[in-house]
């Protein structure tokens, strides 16, 4: 079942348990080193899986064009660093997708979730302070 879900931070996309996650993909080297360097609380970005969807026709050659989803995690280097809700993350990481790679235009990204890192315990912050 495939359906849009909407969150604190926005419509995320499709949410679908037809997500493929075999281990083929991976988020493209080039590109996340882009959104790095753009978006400095973001600390890796990491593909879910993906999804084949609807095939829609050329309008020149009525070919059939195969299209994609990936899904993705947004791994922030803070709690409190979050710049942007999903839709805004969706429409810069495509935005910037189509400039990096011109001729893919059959591949959409959408942000799966905000990957925050664990609250420091009390054990954690005193040995951070005191240990050797």
């Amino acid at each position: 079942m495939t359906y849009l879900t909407s969150s604190l931070y926005g419509t995320s996309g499709y949410v679908s348990d037809k997500f493929i996650n075999d281990g083929r993909i991976k988020f493209p080297s080039t590109f996340k080193d882009v959104v790095l360097k753009l978006c400095p609380e973001v600390s890796d970005v990491v593909t879910v899986g993906y999804m084949e969807l609807p095939t829609t026709y050329s309008p020149e050659t009525f070919a059939p064009v195969k299209r994609f989803l990936v899904s993705v995690d947004i791994h922030l280097v803070s709690r409190n660093g979050i710049k942007k809700t999903k839709v805004e993350y969706e429409e810069f990481i495509n935005d910037y997708f189509k400039m990096t790679y011109a001729d893919i235009d059959f591949i959409t990204i959408s942000v799966n979730s905000f990957i925050f890192p664990p609250e420091k315990t009390n054990t954690d912050k005193f040995f951070e302070l005191f240990g050797k």
